[in-house]
């Protein structure tokens, strides 16, 4: 799909400018927007992250690593996509350099293996969350911050290996920097390709992981429910010893002795709520909700692009397909967005950041 996103499939300085069409103005200010807030909406994540110390955990840094990812790629959508510049390639020797360029900026290498390498780590992310819940005491004796660095490499290697195929398919001739895509069987086995890799492949292993989290926390989430709708419907009263509500207790008043009301209470009278397990559930709620974005963002694009690869009537210039093609760049801003509404930690640290108490 990365070639439906240009604005043409040859780059030469010898062909006249042409009149962008109101669709092309639409995309240019959308690449705009969705660059400025990536820049943003990743870069204030990062502060965040930075400044607070109890945001300072394994599952954090993997959120950090996404946020770099996808502020580089908010960078490279400003670069290479917005008011993109026109390379008079006639004018330049032939060289290594002119090849580079041609072959890995020209071709939108850099951006798509980015987009990648962000994809990658979200399911690195999803198993980090899956082995902490599923296999807590390995996670506690084996998953350590060294270890967690050393996985931060995986996706940067697998998002630019996995996007080798982009420059190989661009050539450089007689001063003329094109796309030359193939045709035939070899067509059909890149989309496929492209479509298993980008869609498939990762909504495979995040829907498993998080079934077999469902699975394992479904006893948890009941107990929080009930825990829940009890305290609401007879109006018991939760006290906690702190501030960060992490030592909590539900009190039925009744069962209190009249001599000590509001001071003591009688053996069995409280049930204990368990902050770390609102904690964990909120961040894979979090994290589940950053999926879910994820496949509507990238669906709709990889569906068309399977179909065109395969001989269906898709015009790749079309305004559907165009619009569709732009919607998979919101994952490069939309993350910062859930992470504001629905983690509730990285809520807290916002606050302390801008000093609002």
């Amino acid at each position: 799909m990365e070639i439906f996103t240009t604005s043409s499939t040859a780059i030469s300085g010898n062909q006249p400018n042409q009149q962008g069409t109101f669709l092309d103005d639409v995309i240019q200010v959308l690449h705009l927007v969705f660059g400025i807030l990536g820049l943003l909406g990743n870069g204030l994540v990062l502060v965040v992250i930075a400044r607070v110390r109890s945001l300072r955990t394994i599952t954090n840094l993997f959120i950090a690593v996404q946020s770099v990812i996808d502020f580089l790629t908010a960078v490279c959508l400003l670069l290479s996509m917005y008011n993109r510049p026109v390379y008079v390639f006639s004018d330049w020797e032939v060289n290594i350099w002119t090849l580079f360029v041609c072959h890995f900026w020209q071709s939108d290498y850099v951006f798509w293996s980015l987009m990648g390498t962000s994809t990658a780590n979200l399911i690195v992310l999803t198993l980090e969350r899956w082995i902490a819940v599923v296999f807590p005491i390995i996670y506690r004796n084996r998953v350590t911050w060294k270890r967690a660095s050393a996985f931060v490499v995986l996706p940067w290697v697998w998002g630019f290996v996995c996007q080798l195929y982009q420059p190989i398919l661009y050539h450089f001739e007689n001063g003329v920097c094109f796309l030359r895509f193939p045709v035939g069987l070899r067509r059909n086995i890149l989309g496929c390709f492209v479509f298993f890799v980008k869609l498939v492949l990762p909504v495979l292993i995040m829907s498993v992981a998080y079934i077999s989290i469902l699975h394992r926390i479904k006893p948890q989430l009941l107990k929080v429910g009930v825990t829940t709708r009890r305290t609401q419907s007879t109006g018991m009263t939760t006290d906690c010893t702190d501030s960060t509500r992490t030592n909590c207790v539900v009190t039925d008043p009744a069962l209190a002795p009249s001599s000590a009301a509001g001071t003591s209470m009688v053996r069995g009278s409280f049930r204990p709520i368990h902050q770390k397990d609102r904690v964990r559930l909120n961040i894979l709620k979090t994290l589940f909700l950053v999926t879910i974005v994820f496949f509507v963002c990238w669906a709709p694009a990889m569906v068309q692009f399977m179909i065109l690869n395969l001989g269906g009537s898709v015009h790749p210039r079309g305004t559907i397909y165009r619009l569709l093609a732009n919607l998979v760049f919101v994952n490069i801003w939309i993350n910062p967005v859930i992470y504001a509404f629905k983690y509730r930690k990285f809520q807290e640290g916002l606050k302390k950041t801008i000093c609002i108490k």
